[in-house]
């Protein structure tokens, strides 16, 4: 028993944050673009945000400091205001100090750099780095520009360099990690993020690393926590691998954008994973707020409210789509067909980040009081007990002959919902506790907390893996293993699912099932060393 509750355990606290990406250089350029996509500060006060969290900046040293008028032009996002400060006292007959030309090569380095021309900057930052050789600051621009101009040797002397002088510095192993990544040396570049965030567990930038990663590879419930930690925390542009300021107006106005592209990230899990398109509607409008021309945040609105039954707001932010872009595929299919028959339920249907259908409409009934998914067959309400039958019909006139009546209309106003904002802090909840409980080999306390999670988001497989691994715990196998079966029929790319199914299978003396599951697990993620390590036992 000991035995069995030990592994489970250990893939427990593991599992969910236990494995990194699988890359190739590539791929180290498009992750360091999304993740500057979805770098943003905390500006508005908006109820979803919790209180933001700053960690030091290597700019705010005393040595890239002294002048503070400087600093101020790069605070407000004036570059060319700044690029031509730092120039005329370089070219001045001042006669400064070795410690003044550093923190001004410095300044012009991330001006540059947020101007987009990196070549430049690592000329400059290279000065710098000649009146200062063990300076953090420049040796970690000197790597992170070296990068940017695909000079691999350079960038990891550099921050090699860095490592020596300051092991303690996350930014070093942060910019270790996008140079292993772009090597694609996955494994490597996974323990150097591990190596950050232990560090610094707030740094912003390794976080965007690990959302980007785990929605890539389908893990939508570890995807959904990094995009709650990133909530929290307040990133740094001038630091962000290549970042630049092209198409931002001001800091405010791209803090505002990649904060509406977080909630729409958040509104996209909660619509086609988790299932609770109020919940979703709610992460969408504020995130059009911040972005009034987030083309997919008005898409996804529309889909919330044509599953709401009001067409007609569906039809209108469709046709702001196209106002917005003409070209718009989704919108332009879906608006110019959406009175046709089957056509709003394949609009509701579609995944509009993967075009492939997620088949909402057809799977759940939606309470019209709190949002909460159902059983289609149910008659009550899991999560607020009323009942799932629809509002009645109203009728409506047309306008200038009031004998004619147009046809009824079911309308269910989203505002109504008054309970399903708490269903994800239910799940969050319950997910806690459960882990607790199985932890501390509270088995029925345990099974009642996954099983609430599996009626507050009944398409996630998490809530049936955990259910499964308490069964496995109690050496229930056959119960555990349909548990985790059906993890795994919800989310074909659910790699615990199959590592879980496989330790099932071994525990049973099924060592053929067993290492069939191992392998498929591995194949979805080549860097699942506890799936590695149990296929390896498994074949001495």
């Amino acid at each position: 028993m000991s035995a069995v509750i030990k592994i489970n355990c250990s893939k427990i606290q593991s599992g969910r944050f236990a494995r990194f990406v699988k890359t190739a250089a590539k791929f180290c350029r498009a992750f360091f673009l999304v993740a500057a996509l979805f770098l943003f500060q905390q500006i508005l006060s908006m109820p979803v945000f919790a209180s933001e969290v700053k960690i030091p900046s290597l700019l705010d040293s005393k040595e890239v400091s002294r002048f503070s008028e400087i600093k101020k032009m790069i605070d407000g996002w004036r570059y060319s205001d700044a690029f031509s400060a730092i120039t005329e006292k370089l070219n001045s007959k001042d006669n400064l100090s070795d410690a003044e030309k550093k923190a001004l090569y410095i300044n012009l380095a991330v001006v540059l750099k947020m101007l987009g021309k990196p070549a430049d900057a690592l000329s400059n930052i290279k000065r710098a780095h000649e009146l200062g050789s063990s300076s953090e600051v420049c040796l970690y621009y000197l790597s992170l520009l070296s990068l940017s101009v695909s000079d691999i040797p350079a960038a990891s002397s550099y921050v090699n360099k860095l490592k020596e002088i300051s092991a303690e510095n996350p930014w070093a192993y942060l910019m270790s990690a996008s140079i292993f990544a772009f090597e694609g040396r996955a494994r490597k570049a996974y323990d150097e993020i591990k190596k950050a965030l232990k560090l610094e567990r707030d740094l912003f930038e390794a976080r965007a690393f690990l959302f980007s990663y785990y929605k890539k590879r389908k893990k939508y419930e570890s995807a959904r926590d990094e995009l709650k930690k990133l909530m929290k925390l307040n990133p740094n542009f001038e630091l962000a691998p290549f970042f630049t300021a092209a198409g931002f107006a001001d800091r405010k106005v791209a803090s505002e954008k990649v904060k509406s592209e977080i909630l729409y990230e958040y509104g996209n899990l909660m619509y086609n994973y988790f299932k609770n398109p109020k919940t979703a509607l709610k992460y969408y409008k504020q995130s059009e707020k911040l972005n009034g021309s987030h083309i997919k945040t008005k898409i996804g609105m529309a889909q919330c409210y044509a599953l709401f039954g009001q067409n007609d707001r569906a039809a209108e932010l469709l046709c702001e789509v196209l106002k917005i872009n003409p070209d718009d595929r989704i919108a332009a299919e879906h608006y110019n067909n959406f009175s046709a028959a089957g056509s709003v339920e394949n609009f509701i249907n579609l995944n509009i980040n993967t075009l492939k259908s997620v088949a909402i409409s057809t799977k759940f009934s939606f309470c019209p009081h709190c949002g909460m998914a159902n059983e289609l067959n149910s008659k009550k309400c899991s999560n607020c007990k009323k009942s799932l039958a629809a509002p009645p019909k109203t009728e409506k006139t047309v306008s200038g002959d009031p004998g004619v009546e147009k046809k009824a209309e079911i309308v269910v106003d989203p505002e109504e919902f008054t309970q399903s904002d708490e269903i994800e802090q239910k799940y969050d909840r319950c997910l806690e506790a459960g882990i607790k409980n199985l932890e501390q080999s509270n088995y029925e306390s345990a099974e009642i907390n996954f099983k609430e999670m599996i009626l507050l988001m009944p398409d996630s497989p998490e809530g049936y893996n955990m259910l499964g691994a308490t069964y496995l715990a109690t050496r229930n196998y056959d119960v555990a293993i349909s548990n985790f079966k059906r993890a795994i029929s919800l989310n074909s790319d659910f790699a615990e699912g199959y590592f879980s199914l496989g330790k099932a299978y071994e525990l049973t003396d099924k060592a053929g099932k067993a290492e069939e599951m191992y392998k498929k697990a591995l194949k979805i993620d080549s860097e699942y060393e506890e799936a590695a390590d149990a296929l390896k036992k498994l074949k001495k």
